[in-house]
């Protein structure tokens, strides 16, 4: 199920970390046992990626049957992006090859205090 979430505002240069729940159309946990899980850094026009984090590699599934997972962007990842609007994603590819984006949304990635 994608949702839209509110508008995010984060500086460059420090860690970024989501909580997240991924849920069916009705509002069920989605069991994430196995799952591939990614999330996506892109332009606003979306043709151009900047970050892409999968579990173990800044994605935690912090409990896979309840849906729950802790995605961390390091301040080494935020450091290296321009201030703008840019747009993320939460793709989901389950066992049996479904493809599912649970949330997309606006991030500006601000400039970091002097």
């Amino acid at each position: 199920m994608t949702a839209v979430h509110d508008p995010y505002s984060y500086f460059c240069g420090a860690t970024w970390e989501f909580l997240g729940l991924c849920e069916d159309v009705s509002g069920n946990p989605l069991d994430l046992t196995g799952a591939a899980v990614a999330w996506l850094l892109d332009d606003v026009a979306d043709t151009t990626n900047f970050i892409t984090l999968s579990v173990g590699t800044g994605i935690t599934v912090t409990n896979p049957t309840g849906g729950a997972i802790l995605i961390t962007v390091s301040k080494v990842l935020t450091a290296a992006l321009t201030p703008g609007a840019y747009r993320d994603a939460l793709r989901l590819t389950m066992l049996d090859g479904s493809v599912d984006y649970q949330w997309v949304g606006a991030i500006t990635a601000l400039a970091a205090p002097k």
